[in-house]
């Protein structure tokens, strides 16, 4: 699902500062796009904003975790899309690997904040409302499955 100009979400009237998640996002979009040190990119991308150092440990997180789960994730996004993966819009699918993987892995991240946060992203990133409420729908129905979902196992893990 592509976005197309017309089906964007107009820009935030008080544009935020880029979240850790946003920064997380955007640096496993960009390495997926086009594979190159995560740290040099990181750096790259975090060299722009006063992000703090709990912040960027945050990102880190998501970013090694996202990439450590991959195949957790890819199985729990198969199970919960109507659609094949790799037809996800590349932001999308990062943005759903990062909330699942914030849901299924982060103790200390609350669930419904995991959904929250990645919708906002989503529209931070001008995505339309129709990918945005699709993400939406997937954390929250990843939410209401979990327990008839596969558990990461030391295979999948």
């Amino acid at each position: 699902m592509l976005a197309s100009a017309a089906d964007r979400q107009p820009p935030p009237e008080a544009a935020s500062p880029p979240t850790a998640r946003f920064i997380a996002i955007e640096t496993l979009v960009r390495f997926h796009k086009k594979p190159q040190p995560l740290d040099t990119l990181f750096d790259k991308l975090t060299a722009r904003h006063n992000l703090s150092g709990r912040d960027r440990s945050f990102a880190m997180n998501i970013i090694y975790g996202v990439l450590r789960h991959r195949d957790y994730l890819d199985l729990l996004l198969t199970r919960l899309l109507h659609q094949p993966i790799n037809k996800l819009h590349p932001t999308v699918r990062q943005v759903l690997y990062s909330g699942l993987y914030q849901i299924f892995f982060l103790d200390r991240t609350p669930a419904p904040a995991a959904v929250n946060e990645s919708v906002k992203v989503a529209r931070q990133n001008r995505l339309p409302k129709k990918l945005c409420s699709l993400i939406n729908g997937v954390l929250r129905q990843s939410l209401r499955q979990m327990g008839t979902l596969p558990a990461p196992d030391s295979e999948t893990a």
